[in-house]
Order: structure tokens, then C-alpha cells, then sequence
């Protein structure tokens, strides 16, 4: 009988520890996506996209990619600018352990 209280209760502890490690990792979200031209949905390079309320930011590369990680789960919002085209900004909310992703689009200024 002392053997079996022993075997559960060695069981419970390590159930509850593992559980432990899981969450710790499912309590951040990631907020990905990509900037992209608004007329051509060609991806823009070099754009700033800037994650608030952390202050965040990011440049995309040559595939308008953007990420950003180990992000607690909440709302936030994310503006993209880069010169030569019109800010756009965008509401997300970050779920725990899992990633939101978005696509920005940007319109070209013509003067």
C-alpha cells in the first residue's frame, strides 16, 4: 500500500511539472506576417513595423516579412510605414501559444 502511494504521488509530481514547463512556454504569442504593396500585393521591403504597447519594431526584408516573438498574450497594435507609401495600423490580439498572423497592406503615395 505504501508502494502504491508512493508511485501515484511520484506520478502527480511529475505530471505537475511537466504541465509547468508546457505552460511556460504557452503563454507568449507570436504576431507574424508580411507588408505588402495595397494595388499589387507585392511584398515591400524595407518597411518599419512597430508593435505597440512594447515599442517594438522591426524592418521587413526583400519578402516583406515581419515577426515578432515571445510576445504576451494581448491586444496590440501594429503600424507599418515606410517613405513613399501612406502608414496603415492594425489591430491584433495575441492568443498564448499560438501565432496570429496578418498581412499589412501599403498604398503608394502618387503626387
Amino acid at each position: 500500500m505504501k508502494k502504491t502511494t508512493a508511485l501515484v504521488a511520484a506520478s502527480l509530481i511529475v505530471l505537475g511539472l511537466a504541465s509547468c514547463n508546457r505552460n511556460e512556454y504557452d503563454m507568449y504569442t507570436t504576431v507574424a506576417g508580411s507588408v505588402v504593396e495595397a494595388s499589387s500585393s507585392n511584398p515591400v521591403s524595407g518597411a518599419t513595423v512597430t508593435i505597440s504597447p512594447s515599442g517594438k519594431s522591426s524592418v521587413t526584408g526583400s519578402n516583406g516579412n515581419f515577426e515578432f516573438t515571445n510576445m504576451d498574450a494581448q491586444q496590440y497594435t501594429i503600424t507599418a510605414q515606410k517613405d513613399g507609401y501612406t502608414a496603415n495600423r492594425t489591430q491584433v490580439t495575441g492568443v498564448a501559444g499560438e501565432t496570429v498572423t496578418i498581412t499589412i497592406p501599403l498604398t503608394l503615395i502618387t503626387e
